[in-house]
């Protein structure tokens, strides 16, 4: 899986994205971690022929994402996010507005 190939984050945004993830041992403890898996899955893509678009993910809609879905921040729901990212809108079956900053209100 190269789920984090050509992920960039917003800048200055790594700190809120690990708060966020904070509970799951797995998720990179740094931002010069979180650097080495997106270099490691870029350059395994690229080698395997299959070189994925760039994209910048704002934690703040992946935040939202979780509550829409009611899935907890993590590793694992941060690798979902990234794929349904990628793919053209209408090729997925959680509507228009599943990656949308108006995805759903954030509440407590």
């Amino acid at each position: 899986m190269h789920d984090f190939a050509d992920v960039e984050l917003v800048a200055g945004s790594f700190p809120h994205l690990a708060r966020l993830c904070k509970a799951d041992p797995r998720f990179p403890k740094d931002l010069p971690d979180w650097e080495g898996c997106v270099s490691r899955d870029s350059a395994a893509a690229h080698r395997g022929g299959h070189p994925p678009q760039p994209m910048v993910i704002d934690p703040d809609r992946f935040e939202r994402w979780c509550h829409t879905f009611e899935v907890p921040p993590c590793l694992d729901s941060f690798r979902a996010y990234c794929i349904i990212h990628r793919l053209p809108r209408g090729h997925h079956h959680y509507g228009p507005t599943a990656l949308d900053s108006e995805a759903g209100p954030l509440e407590p």
